[in-house]
């Protein structure tokens, strides 16, 4: 019976060493999704010059310039040579001023709302709504919209993030922010 068994212990012993030396072989399918998920994500299109409601805007992208006001100094521009407006969440309970309604209905450039992840947008652009008005379970994590004109219909947006959301998963938002505002330049 020993003569049987210390082969067998020697045959076992064999394959867990060779077995730990071997190196592992992804699935050709499973190799392209982990080098999808560490490329990094770059806005690479045409310059956009965007004006940003609050002093912490989004990361900084290459071709995107960010030029900061404060929701007062903003609505009183004359004029608008943007390409688009980021409100952020820490100016949103100035934004939702009834004050600012009119500018927010009139505004021919998109506006876009960082972090509006539990606010409908109607919060800035019905008089009737507040931020309390306007909660919700679940709306993107940036929402969007361009008011309509008698050429066009009004657009809107919503990027959303997944659960447990990373760096990536919030670049890939802004980078679809920066997209869609360059495709109405064009």
């Amino acid at each position: 019976m020993n003569v049987i068994r210390r082969p067998l212990t020697l045959m076992l012993l064999a394959m867990l060493i060779i077995g730990g030396c071997s190196e592992s072989a992804d699935k050709p399918e499973e190799k392209e999704e982990k080098e999808e998920k560490q490329t990094v994500l770059q806005y690479e299109g045409k310059p956009l010059n965007i004006a940003v409601v609050g002093e912490d805007g989004p990361a900084d992208f290459p071709g995107v310039t960010y030029h900061t006001y404060s929701m007062q100094n903003l609505a009183n521009k004359d004029q608008l040579e943007y390409d688009a407006i980021i409100v952020i969440k820490s100016e949103f309970e100035e934004a939702a001023k009834k004050t600012f309604t009119p500018f927010f209905n009139s505004i021919d450039i998109p506006v876009f709302f960082s972090e509006a992840d539990d606010i409908g947008l109607w919060a800035f652009t019905n008089e009737e709504s507040t931020l309390d008005t306007a909660k919700r379970n679940s709306a993107g994590f940036i929402q969007g919209y361009w008011n309509g004109t008698a050429e066009r219909d009004s657009k809107g947006w919503s990027y959303y993030l997944p659960d447990d959301p990373t760096e990536a998963d919030r670049t890939k938002a802004w980078v679809g922010v920066f997209e869609t505002v360059e495709s109405i330049g064009e």
